[in-house]
């Protein structure tokens, strides 16, 4: 076991049921959260009733490789995703969620390219002066003055995606 400090140990030892561990890069994040879940398996929480979500793929990679590491003997791992994986599984594996969000079909993930294209089409479709810098820069002034534009904008974005059966990131987070 790993020699954590003070407040990383309260982190470890919290009973709650949801924690948040916000910290900067390289203060031990990851090994706190390893070290939580391992102690939750040794008291007898079934792993399969945890669920990890992190930023990214690679954080998410990590985390599930120590926990492996710290507990060879665990035979079912707790799910250690992204929000975007965990948000993507639910609208694969159920319909409501699916049809909650307007798609009759799992959708494919849009990438780049066809996002943009799709982007692009929705800036002429919908008849408003926006350029894609604009749309590409959430903090934008213009869309901060002009948010019925950048509304139908939207919309006429959601409505393209879904003729297409495409979903964004964003979209996955809403």
């Amino acid at each position: 076991m790993l020699k954590l400090n003070k407040h990383q140990q309260e982190a470890v030892d919290c009973n709650d049921n949801k924690i948040l561990v916000l910290a900067a890069a390289g203060s031990g994040k990851t090994a706190v959260l390893v070290e939580r879940v391992a102690r939750l398996v040794q008291e007898g929480v079934d792993p399969k009733c945890m669920l990890i979500l992190t930023f990214t793929n690679a954080a998410a990679f990590e985390m599930r490789e120590r926990f492996k590491a710290r507990m060879p003997q665990c035979v079912n791992l707790p799910e250690f995703r992204t929000f975007h994986a965990f948000c993507y599984r639910l609208i694969v594996r159920d319909s409501m969620v699916r049809e909650a969000l307007g798609y009759s079909n799992i959708p494919n993930i849009a990438y780049e390219g066809k996002l943009y294209n799709l982007k692009k089409e929705a800036i002429q479709q919908s008849g408003i002066k926006l350029t894609m810098k604009q749309i590409n820069d959430s903090s934008s002034i213009f869309l901060k003055s002009d948010k019925k534009a950048y509304e139908l904008y939207q919309k006429t974005l959601d409505r393209l995606l879904k003729k297409e059966n495409l979903i964004t990131f964003d979209i996955l987070c809403y």
